[in-house]
């Protein structure tokens, strides 16, 4: 894991303005109200539906900040073996800490080996490669793709830019077809859950290219961001809104204008990035608390991590339907919080240093034995 305990070293911690930083901040939060929003309230629900819409960018602007960083990180070193190193440690993450909840429950409910087994297989390990985990690996292919390209806008500049410029165009026609697509089925009654935006392509790579390129235009014509841009973008923001409410009133389906073909999500999370760009100041602990969005967003929805933590919780409440809903979001974003913090302290001062460096060294002595001369003439 990254280090964002030792400010001394991390550099992004020192550096970065922090506008930006306390975007990722709400962004992450509002993807937990996306996910936590509907658990005690129906859909239909006008405080769950106007929550989800107002939430709905966040998913956009988390991945443009993303892809607006990574383009031009080139940290040098093997990529994928990185890439692979840091899936696999989210992974392990996963389980560990799932599978310490499922065993509690276990005990608690009295289930069975087989239930253990089977709610383990189920829900812990199948879960990881399901559709409902796309958001995940949408995520993590971004850092795989990135760092590539990086490296090659460092030697091939200009060529680099027009292929990330048509790969935008691409994504954009993509999207604008299915969003008149899904306004068309819906128009036509067709069953719009047939149609799920879980199965679209490339949602948060869009996105992440979108903010990539736009920080190359950034660098070029030395973009100021002040009070003139804040207000063109919270004008914009404005405007989808309005459509998007008037979208789902008029459809009388929230779900049309939550889908994630709807183009102007992206535009959004665009807006949002705008406004907070301007917004120049500096501070280490809000940059340091964005450094633990990312570890957020992978660790926090799914049935034994901290979403069904919150909704166990609240269910032994006797509160109303409301108030269960506002306390499950902020259980469920403090518990992850409080997770991620747990995770950073243990890998910093326990596994890397004992855990890690002992079974390293172990396999090194082993290797170094295998191929000592001794070993050769035996």
């Amino acid at each position: 894991m990254i280090d964002f305990f030792d400010i001394k070293q991390n550099s992004a911690i020192k550096t970065r303005e922090s506008g930006i930083e306390l975007l990722r901040i709400l962004s992450i939060f509002f993807v937990v109200v996306i996910h936590e929003i509907p658990t005690f309230l129906p859909y239909d629900n006008l405080f769950v539906l106007m929550g989800r819409i107002i939430s709905w960018p966040a998913i956009f602007s988390f991945a443009f900040i993303t892809g607006y960083f990574l383009i031009l990180r080139n940290n040098g070193g093997n990529k994928v073996k990185r890439f692979l190193w840091l899936s696999l440690e989210i992974v392990i993450w996963r389980i560990l800490i799932a599978s310490i909840y499922l065993i509690v429950t276990s005990i608690v409910e009295g289930y069975t080996i087989n239930q253990f087994f089977n709610n383990f297989f189920g829900e812990i390990i199948l879960d990881l490669f399901s559709i409902r985990f796309w958001y995940f690996w949408g995520i993590i292919f971004i850092y795989l793709v990135f760092p590539f390209f990086a490296s090659y806008l460092e030697s091939n500049y200009e060529t680099g830019k027009k292929l990330l410029k048509w790969i935008l165009i691409f994504f954009f026609l993509i999207t604008i077809m299915a969003t008149i697509g899904s306004l068309l089925i819906k128009v036509l009654s067709y069953n719009f859950s047939l149609y799920d935006d879980e199965y679209t392509f490339g949602v948060v790579l869009f996105a992440a290219i979108l903010g990539g390129y736009w920080h190359l235009i950034e660098k070029e014509k030395r973009l100021q961001y002040n009070w003139k841009t804040q207000l063109f973008a919270l004008a914009g923001l404005i405007i989808v809104y309005l459509i998007n409410f008037s979208f789902a009133w008029w459809l009388n389906d929230s779900d049309s204008a939550l889908t994630y073909l709807n183009t102007l999500w992206y535009l959004a999370g665009g807006f949002y990035f705008l406004i907070f760009k301007g917004f120049k100041f500096h501070s280490n602990f809000i940059n340091w608390w964005s450094g633990l969005s990312w570890w957020i967003y992978v660790l926090h929805n799914g049935t034994y991590l901290p979403r069904g933590w919150a909704l166990a919780i609240m269910r032994t409440t006797s509160l109303d339907l409301y108030s269960c809903t506002i306390l499950s979001i902020l259980l469920c974003y403090f518990i992850t919080l409080v997770l991620v913090l747990a995770t950073q302290n243990f890998d910093r001062f326990v596994f890397k240093p004992y855990i890690w460096l002992s079974w390293k060294t172990f396999w090194v002595k082993i290797w170094k034995y295998n191929k000592s001369p001794n070993k050769i003439k035996k």
